[in-house]
């Protein structure tokens, strides 16, 4: 085994959306940390039971370490390809304990100011408002949701899935706005069933469903942020705080 092991963590999918998002990050990172050989591990119980069922044994994040260090890794090192700092994110601390670890992207200041600058961009371009669609949780608040959400500018906003902050709790600020031309946009690492059903569907309870019967045109971007140019720099920048 090589001396130095990278743990890609994430929460898990198909190889084709790894490929087109959280494989982009991975390739930036190996890019950045020559020498380091990279494997992955999936948060995801329900993801690593479906590939097992299919012949493909993706451990979690303890697992991943455990197989380093049994195969006589000398340096590991974690990264936590995950969008906010959460529950997933302090089961990947539980299984470092003493290793270096990549946050996840909303975890540090500075990269919350380069995000809301990138999306704010994007708006600019887009010429109407720009909605994000975070996943959030029912239980924590959402602090790193939050942080981003004072950082971004005039015509960008952020509610979650899970949570307060929904979009219930946000469409009254947007009826408020004489625009109803509106950009969804998931603030998602991959496109999954969040992305393609609980912001794009059809059904009446999605995202989109609900504001074009508030009165606005749609528009939905279907793309995972993994694939963003971004959204890897700050992985990478993480990542050099590692190998110097």
């Amino acid at each position: 085994m090589a001396k130095d092991i990278l743990v890609s963590v994430s929460y898990g999918a198909s190889d084709e959306t790894l490929a087109a998002d959280i494989g982009r990050i991975e390739s930036a990172l190996q890019a950045a940390m020559p020498g380091w050989k990279l494997r992955r591990a999936f948060t995801s119980p329900l993801v690593r039971a479906r590939l097992a069922k299919q012949g493909k044994e993706v451990p979690d994040a303890a697992g991943a370490i455990a197989q380093a260090r049994a195969g006589g890794a000398e340096r590991i090192a974690a990264a936590a390809l995950l969008v906010s700092p959460g529950g997933e994110f302090e089961s990947v601390e539980a299984a470092s304990q003493d290793l270096h670890v990549i946050t996840p992207l909303l975890a540090d200041d500075v990269d919350l100011d380069t995000l809301a600058v990138y999306f704010g961009e994007v708006q600019r371009k887009n010429g109407r408002p720009l909605v994000l669609m975070g996943h959030g949780s029912p239980t924590s608040g959402n602090p790193a949701y939050a942080r981003l959400r004072e950082r971004l500018p005039e015509n960008v906003y952020l509610a979650c899935l899970s949570g307060q902050d929904n979009l219930a709790w946000l469409m009254p600020e947007l009826l408020r706005h004489s625009e109803r031309e509106i950009t969804l946009m998931p603030l998602l690492m991959s496109v999954g069933g969040h992305t393609l059903k609980d912001m794009a569907g059809d059904g009446e309870d999605s995202w989109k469903s609900q504001l074009e019967k508030a009165g606005f045109k749609v528009e939905c971007r279907l793309t995972g942020i993994g694939r963003l140019d971004v959204v890897q720099s700050v992985f990478v920048r993480k990542a050099k705080k590692i190998v110097g």
